[in-house]
């Protein structure tokens, strides 16, 4: 690739240069919004789609790396994204710090979602206060030793 003569010092630049206004925006109201549950083990942020037709910020845009941000931050053993793109329907996205806990158990457990054990995802068909309850719920279930949400 090197001989084809291309400048990848601004192609990178351009990469990771080139965020479309409404995505900081978007990356704003998503970490403004986190909440941490289970004696601040467990990070949720949740965006409605409220939310984002009154931030006029366009339903394509997704930045699934958020919940690794979120995840980054010391003591947050599991993050969580929640995206309502669509009326009461929530995407759910699923992060874990380490080896703690199996993501794809808690993602299954919500009987529409799958993953990995450090990351995995699912939809929730129910409006965002009832989608996140049902969510820290089901992670009461899978994992009862993290105690109340």
């Amino acid at each position: 690739l090197a001989e084809t003569g291309a400048d990848f010092p601004k192609l990178i630049f351009e990469m990771e240069n080139s965020l479309d206004p409404k995505s900081i925006e978007y990356m704003g109201l998503f970490f403004s919004g986190i909440k941490r549950y289970f004696g601040g083990q467990v990070a949720v942020c949740s965006i409605t789609r409220q939310q984002l037709l009154d931030h006029q910020i366009p339903p394509e845009i997704d930045i699934p790396e958020l919940a690794n941000t979120i995840k980054s931050a010391i003591g947050n053993e599991i993050a969580i994204s929640m995206t309502e793109k669509d009326q009461d329907v929530i995407r759910v996205s699923m992060r874990a710090r380490g080896d703690k806990f199996d993501l794809s158990k808690i993602a299954v457990a919500t009987g529409s979602g799958g993953g990995h054990p450090v990351a995995a995802g699912a939809t929730i068909k129910k409006p965002m206060p009832e989608a996140k309850r049902f969510l820290l719920e089901t992670i009461q279930k899978v994992y009862p030793d993290l105690g109340q949400p």
